[in-house]
């Protein structure tokens, strides 16, 4: 029986296709930063921002983790309309004072730098919901954090920061719930690292890191579903077949997974199952199945 000899196109980001980031281009010009109110630019392996972001004014949401970032320009700080700032994964040793006229913003990640304390300023961020330093030497707190009123959640895991009491009591006014040591960041961590390897062409490595991730959170359903893609990449089916199918067993609305596990049913000249999986993703508003499914399935 002839095999059907149908080609994969790896996305550029994947850590979008499987239930991260969505993904924005940047603007082409500074008319289109005008109105341009989220940029995802993660794990590009940048060194700095590119310049056409701090022409965004009406920016929301700046996604830079996973870049190779040591410090952050003063005009990042003109961006005032800023709610959502992702620094994670970087190489920043400090944070500058200039971060207090981010008079809006609500969540900072701040995550796997190399930050050993941060600037009184940060107490200016009134609107603050969400402050995530973790896996970080961080050392101290400023008092200053006391008032974040508005804040819900702290999270600093993997530091070092020792005294646990003292911490609760500079946070008690700002209502937050302080997570120590908690799994699921873990994962979470591995997986982005795992979907940075594999937008590099480092397949390997990414089922390594999603084998991490797992360690931490065996349900966890887009570990699954990404580490079958790239086994997929491999043409190792069987492995392939297994994750996929463990990740829907886990989130039976994934339509991303239905997609490739569609795909790699038609390689295997299994049609019935094929249209099946490609008509689940389809109902699931997955625009690509819809090409699959009216080339193989009708």
């Amino acid at each position: 029986m002839r095999r059907l000899k149908i080609n994969i196109l790896i996305p550029v980001i994947l850590f979008s296709f499987f239930g991260g980031c969505e993904y924005y281009d940047l603007p082409d010009n500074r008319s289109e930063a005008k109105t341009t109110k989220k940029i995802d630019i993660a794990g590009r392996n940048l060194e700095r921002i590119p310049s056409i972001v701090f022409h965004c004014k009406n920016l929301e949401v700046l996604l830079v983790d996973e870049n190779n970032l040591d410090t952050l320009p003063n005009k990042l700080w003109q961006l005032s309309n800023l709610k959502k700032l992702n620094l994670a994964g970087n190489n920043l040793k400090t944070v500058p004072s200039g971060i207090a006229k981010l008079k809006n913003l609500e969540v900072l990640n701040l995550n796997d730098n190399q930050i050993h304390r941060l600037p009184k300023e940060i107490g200016k961020l009134t609107a603050l919901k969400e402050l995530h330093v973790s896996w970080t030497p961080l050392s101290g707190l400023p008092s200053s954090l006391s008032r974040l009123s508005r804040l819900q959640l702290a999270t600093f895991y993997e530091t070092q920061l020792n005294n646990r009491k003292q911490i609760r009591e500079r946070l008690k006014s700002a209502h937050v719930e302080f997570i120590y040591a908690l799994k699921s960041d873990k994962a979470q961590k591995y997986y982005k690292k795992a979907v940075q390897a594999g937008n590099n062409g480092d397949i390997k490595r990414a089922i390594q890191l999603c084998d991490r991730a797992l360690s931490y959170n065996s349900n966890y359903a887009e570990a699954y579903g990404y580490r079958g893609f790239m086994y997929h990449q491999l043409k190792q089916v069987n492995n392939a077949m297994e994750d996929y199918n463990t990740a829907l067993q886990l989130n039976n609305r994934f339509a991303n997974v239905y997609l490739y596990r569609g795909i790699l049913n038609l390689q295997e000249n299994r049609q019935q199952q094929a249209c099946s999986d490609l008509q689940k993703a389809m109902n699931l508003g997955n625009k690509k199945a819809k090409s699959y499914f009216r080339k193989h399935c009708q």
